[in-house]
C-alpha cells in the first residue's frame, strides 16, 4: 500500500466531524436557552425585622383572600371574624395574635402578588404557614 499524503484516515475524519458537532451543539444549546428563559420579577424580602417566638398553647388561625381584596381572619383564638382591608393591618395583628401556625384560603381571581407578599410577611413573623385548595372541580 502506498503512502500518500492526500489521503485523510476515517479515524481522523471522525475527530474533526465530532469535534464540528460538539461545537455546533453547544452554541445552539446557548442560544435556545437564552431565547427560552422566563424573567421573573420576584417580590423582596426585608431582614430586619425581628422574627417572634411562639409561646406554647396558641392555635392555628385561617386567613381567607377574598376577591375584592379583603383579608377575613378566623379561628378559636378569635371571638368573632376579624376582616382588613390592608395587608399592614392584618401584619400587625398577626403579630399580637403570635399564632404558631397559619392556613391561607384564596380566591381563585386574587393576584399571585398578594398571596406572595403575606406569605413572605408571615415568614417573616416566624408563622409557619399553609396554604388550602380546593381540589373539588367547576366553579
Amino acid at each position: 500500500m502506498e503512502n500518500n499524503s492526500a489521503m485523510i484516515s476515517f479515524g481522523d475524519l471522525m475527530s474533526i466531524l465530532l469535534a464540528c458537532f460538539m461545537l455546533v451543539s453547544a452554541l445552539l444549546a446557548t442560544k435556545v436557552a437564552q431565547e427560552y428563559s422566563t424573567k421573573v420579577q420576584l417580590l423582596e424580602k426585608n431582614t430586619s425585622s425581628t422574627v417572634a417566638t411562639a409561646s406554647p398553647g396558641e392555635s392555628s388561625l385561617f386567613l381567607s383572600l377574598t376577591a375584592d381584596g379583603r383579608y377575613v381572619l378566623e379561628g378559636k383564638k378569635l371571638d368573632q371574624k376579624q376582616k382588613y382591608t390592608s395587608e399592614k393591618t392584618l401584619l400587625a395583628s398577626l403579630a399580637e395574635l403570635n399564632p404558631v401556625s397559619l392556613y391561607i384560603r384564596g380566591d381563585k381571581g386574587i393576584k399571585y402578588g398578594t398571596v406572595l407578599s403575606v406569605l413572605l410577611g408571615c415568614q417573616e413573623l416566624g408563622i409557619q404557614v399553609a396554604l388550602s385548595a380546593d381540589n373539588r372541580s367547576g366553579g
